[in-house]
This record gives structure tokens, C-alpha cells and sequence, in this order.
């Protein structure tokens, strides 16, 4: 007998008999950071197509909305009228209230299993909603969930497939934690094949990519105006935290640290070749995935803030030294990214201030990782910048109408960390800090290749804009960055795709606007003494301001100037054209009476 054939013959002997199944599905306790695992039945039998769900003291519209889709799509999966039966879901846990579309996956299943009547095994559990296609989206909750499947000795779990980088990394420690494999399963069909006797294989952590050294060149471009002995201590320190944060996660993810070194060998490859920011930019991304791992031991919603704190007071520590002609580039950019991290910060805040499950934790931990990498390496900058010679001096007035402008041809990208970060540093009178910041959130705000443009006309771009990006250590190092990807773009090109050209024209992009911005800061340079200093947050507890501000003082003082001019110069004309439009009518009144005496 085929597989159609069986299946025909189930479905007959379904249409004369009720049918049960069961699966265990796993919830969360919001605010509780605990999860549980329940036992849903469902009671297939013939009927009108109604669809009911009962057990608990109180059933949400989403659950029971979700059960009505699950029903339906399982009927159309099977090729059954869905009006024939009905399906009566039961969630074993009364006294509880019971909401949210997360057991849609299971109620689906479960509705296959029962028009089949073929009883899915009875060792693993399910999350993840379900859509009108079959389709499983993702859910929250899932470390707290995996954790009651493993208390109840469940041997894995699916999940819904995810391209969040965050949620496969809260995957990936909810496995390791608790033992219990997860397995990702993009749709209905998916999932059957598991509850039916496919052996699950657990996740693994992606950390290998293939960036095709050996046909990479060395980087070549001239440096204008700066010393890149400098910026290669710089990198060598992002390396060194990267690695010693790999070093710092637990013996549980063992796997994943072997590949993240691996990885971390490939950057240092880069940075070989010439190209420092790459590499070490690329370790940056690592260091945030090594970070949250290295930390993901105590899940505490009090462990967390207390790791929060630590990096706030870290970040509002920090001075820069004096501005010299020489070592301007280095306090900026340290300025910049303490800015970046005190920012960032609120939202790490926010995060966990709103957080409902261990996810969320997870979430916040992550979301601070950059702000303690950015702060850290922003003092590795001050302490170079210290180091190097150069004439004391501050900056002229047209700097800061430099910024001025920056800042407010950013603002019709939308808010952004870089416009946020560009306004503060205005308003603490670092200008130039203001005008980097603010080129930034041009860039990144605008800088997707056209639709209009061929991938021809994009590389020429990026190879014009590259030629003149040499003015300055940051430039030349993005300009660098963007001839690398440039390079990946040509090679990945053989197999159909060019997504690294978009990459090299974003970083070609900023590469000149920062050459521009250099300029600019070079040429206001005047001689003259002080030190500037960064406004701090309160590192004290997690109640932190918006972050975006709905003001700026200075920027709207001189606004406010500007219109009022305007409106004076205004008033004035109207005035003037009215006068006219007076005189020439008692200049015409005048000749009509003229006129009238002839």
C-alpha cells in the first residue's frame, strides 16, 4: 500500500470514530521568568466544523484564534472538509488563564494527528505560532519553556525557525543550559516529520565564514596625514578582549568557543593583509556574541542589573586628554563611542526594565555588549591619544557650524543612536566629536544603493569615493574596508551574488564623509588649552531618560535666531509692498482725475 492509499483508509476509519491526541506544549509565566510544561488533548470528531478550547479558567482570543487556524489549515493540509468534524482542543491546566497564539504549532499537529489518527511520540515538546500557509512564527519565553521540557524529562523540542542573530543565540543557550536539543522547524510539515520518528540533531552556533583570503590583496592605500602604527595597537586590543571574553564563557558551550577562536584567527588574518578596521571590526561583532555567552550563567533580572550597572559607571568614567593636532582623530573617535555606549545603555535599560521572561534578560545582556566593547575601546583610544605629540589646541567657531548643519541635514533620516549621540555632543560643546557622529547618521540613514543603479555604476561609485578618502587614520581605514568587500563583491559575483557590494558602498560612503568631516576639523583648528568633558548617565539604577532628547538647546536657540529674523525680514517686505500697492493706487486715482479736468 502507497502513502496515499494508507492515508485514505485512516481518514475513512476517522470519519465513523472520535479520535484523542496529545502533545506536551510548553508556557511561561510572564514576570516570573519561569515556564511550565502542559498536556494539550485534542478530540477530533464528526460535527459542523466548531472549534472550541477549554481547561483553563480563562482562554485568551489569540489561543482560540489560533486553534481555529490550526484546525483549518490541518483540514486543507489533508485534503478534508473541515466543516465535517469538530475539534475540541483541552489544555490540562485549570486555574490559570491561558493567552497568546504560541501553542499554534501544537494545536496544528495535533489536528493532523487526530484526523489521521496516528498518535505523535510522547517525548518531545513544541512551541511557535501558526499562519494561514502553515508557516511557524517565532514565540517568546523559549529559554524559561526549555527549561520546564527538560524538568519533565522531554528528550527535544521544536521551535520555529529564526533569522534573528539574538534569538538563535537565546536558542542556543537554552539547549546548552538544559540539555534538550532544538530543532527548527520552518512549517507544519517540518514538524510532523519529528513527531513521527526523524532523529533531531541538535543546533549548532554558525561561527565559520569563508572570506577568501587567499584571493584578497594587500590593502594599498596611502594614509594622508596620520600614523597607522597607532591604529594597529588599537586593533590589536580589540583582538586581545575578543579573545579573552571567548575564554571567559562556560564549558557548555565548548563547541562554540572552538569555532569563534577559529573565526577570531581569520580576522587577525584580515588585519594582516592591511585591512586593521576590518578585522577588527568583524572581532567587535564577535566580541557581542562571546560577551552574552560569557554572562549567560545567572539569568537573574537583579544579576543582569547589577552587570548593567558595572558598564554604565565604566562608560561615564572615562575622560578624554587634550585635543592636539596630532592626536585628534584618536579623541574624537574615543569621544564617539563613549557616546555610542552611554546611549546605548538606555536601551539595555529599557530592556530589561520591560522584561517579562529570561529571554528578555538575555535580550538586555546583549544589548549592552557593544557599549562595553565601545567604552572599552574608547579609553584604549585616550590612553594612545595621551601618548602622541602634537600642539594643544581647540576648535574655531566654523566647527561648530559645521556640525551645526551635519546634524540637521541628518535629521531628515529619522532619529538613530548617531544622531542622538551627534545632538549631546553638540550640546557638551564637541563639535567635532558632533560633526563625526552626525556623518554617521547620514550615511546610515541614506547610504542603500539606489534602486536605479546597475552594480556596474555602484562600483564605480565606490571607487570614486574611495580615491578621495585617504584624508585621516579613520578614512583611509574605511576606505580600506570598503576595497575589501569591493574584492568579496567580484569574487561572490562566479556564484550569482553581489550582496558585498551594498557593504562597500555604505563604508565608502561614510570613508568620504569622514575624509570631509577631517577637513573641516583641520582647518578650525586654533591654538589654545582646556580639556573637554563628556556628559555622564546615572550608572546608579536602570530609570534612564528617553533616548531620544525632544530638544536641543543650542541647536534650537540659533533656530529660533534664524526664524526670527526671517519673520522680521517678512514683516518688512509686506510692509514695503503694501506701501506700493497704496502709492500706485493714488497714483492712478490721481491721473484719472487729471485725465477727467482735459
Amino acid at each position: 500500500m502507497n502513502r496515499w492509499a494508507i492515508l485514505t483508509v485512516l481518514l475513512l476509519i476517522g470519519m465513523l470514530n472520535a479520535f484523542t491526541a496529545h502533545v506536551h506544549a510548553p508556557a511561561v509565566l510572564l514576570n516570573e521568568n519561569k515556564g511550565t510544561l502542559t498536556n494539550i488533548y485534542l478530540n477530533v470528531s464528526k460535527g459542523r466544523g466548531i472549534v472550541n478550547v477549554s481547561g483553563p479558567a480563562q482562554v485568551g482570543n489569540s489561543t482560540l484564534y489560533s486553534a481555529e487556524t490550526a484546525a483549518a489549515y490541518a483540514s486543507s493540509y489533508l485534503g478534508i472538509n473541515e466543516s465535517d468534524y469538530n475539534f475540541t482542543y483541552y489544555i490540562k491546566d485549570s486555574g490559570v488563564n491561558v493567552s497568546g497564539p504560541s501553542a499554534g504549532l501544537a494545536f496544528t499537529m495535533l489536528a493532523v494527528s487526530a484526523l489521521m489518527q496516528r498518535q505523535m511520540f510522547n517525548n518531545f515538546t513544541v512551541t511557535g505560532t501558526i499562519d494561514s500557509t502553515g508557516s511557524a512564527g517565532e514565540v517568546g519565553g523559549v529559554y524559561d519553556k526549555i527549561g520546564a521540557a527538560a524538568k519533565e524529562g522531554m528528550e527535544y523540542a521544536l521551535v520555529p525557525y529564526t533569522q534573528e542573530s539574538i534569538e538563535r543565540l537565546v536558542y542556543y543557550i537554552a539547549q546548552q543550559t538544559y540539555g534538550v536539543p532544538l530543532i527548527e522547524v520552518g512549517n507544519l510539515s517540518e514538524a510532523m516529520k519529528y513527531a513521527y520518528g526523524t532523529s533531531p540533531r541538535p543546533m549548532v552556533l554558525n561561527t565559520t565564514s569563508d572570506y577568501n583570503l587567499g584571493r584578497i590583496s594587500n590593502a594599498s592605500l596611502a594614509c594622508i596625514s596620520c600614523n597607522q602604527s597607532y591604529f594597529s595597537e588599537l586593533t590589536n586590543y580589540t583582538f586581545n578582549v575578543t579573545r579573552t571574553e571567548i575564554a571567559g564563557m562556560g564549558s557548555s558551550y565548548a563547541d562554540a568557543k572552538a569555532g569563534m577562536l577559529a573565526q577570531l584567527s581569520n580576522y587577525t588574518a584580515i588585519a594582516s593583509k592591511g585591512y586593521l578596521y576590518t578585522g577588527a571590526d568583524l572581532a567587535f561583532v564577535e566580541y557581542q556574541q562571546a560577551f552574552t555567552l560569557a554572562n549567560s550563567g545567572n539569568l537573574s533580572r537583579g544579576s543582569a542589573a547589577s552587570l548593567l550597572d558595572g558598564i554604565s559607571a565604566y562608560c561615564s568614567s572615562l575622560s578624554p586628554p587634550q585635543m592636539t593636532t596630532a592626536n585628534y582623530e584618536y579623541v574624537i573617535g574615543g569621544e564617539l563611542r563613549q557616546e555610542w555606549g552611554i546611549i546605548n545603555m538606555r536601551g539595555a535599560y529599557a530592556l530589561l526594565n520591560a522584561t517579562q521572561t529570561s529571554d528578555d534578560v538575555i535580550s538586555a545582556i546583549d544589548y549592552a555588549a557593544p557599549s562595553e566593547a565601545w567604552c572599552g575601546a574608547s579609553a584604549e583610544m585616550y590612553d594612545i591619544a595621551a601618548g602622541m605629540q602634537g600642539s594643544t589646541v581647540n576648535l574655531s567657531s566654523g566647527v561648530k557650524s559645521d556640525a551645526y548643519r551635519a546634524i540637521n541635514n541628518a535629521r531628515q533620516y529619522g532619529s538613530s543612536m548617531y544622531l542622538t549621540a551627534a545632538i549631546s555632543a553638540y550640546n557638551a560643546s564637541e563639535y567635532a566629536t558632533a560633526l563625526y557622529s552626525a556623518t554617521y547618521a547620514s550615511v546610515f540613514g541614506s547610504s542603500t544603493q539606489p534602486m536605479n543603479y546597475s552594480d556596474a555604476k555602484a562600483v564605480e561609485e565606490i571607487r570614486t569615493n574611495i580615491e578621495n578618502s585617504t584624508y585621516g587614520i579613520w578614512p583611509a581605514q574605511f576606505a580600506d574596508e570598503a576595497g575589501f568587500y569591493l574584492q568579496q563583491a567580484a569574487i561572490t559575483s562566479e556564484n550569482g551574488t553581489n550582496a558585498s557590494i551594498s557593504s562597500a558602498y555604505e563604508i565608502a560612503l561614510l570613508s568620504r564623509g569622514l575624509a570631509g568631516a577631517n577637513k573641516e576639523i583641520r582647518d578650525g583648528f586654533v591654538a589654545g588649552t582646556g580639556t573637554q568633558k563628556l556628559p555622564s548617565i546615572n550608572p546608579g539604577g536602570p530609570v534612564i531618560p528617553s533616548v531620544q532628547p525632544e530638544t536641543i538647546s543650542a541647536l534650537e536657540a540659533e533656530n529660533n535666531l534664524i526664524m526670527a529674523m526671517f519673520a522680521v525680514l517678512f514683516a518688512m517686505l509686506l510692509v514695503i509692498i503694501i506701501l506700493l500697492v497704496i502709492i500706485s493706487r493714488d497714483i492712478k486715482a490721481s491721473g484719472r482725475k487729471r485725465g477727467g479736468r482735459r
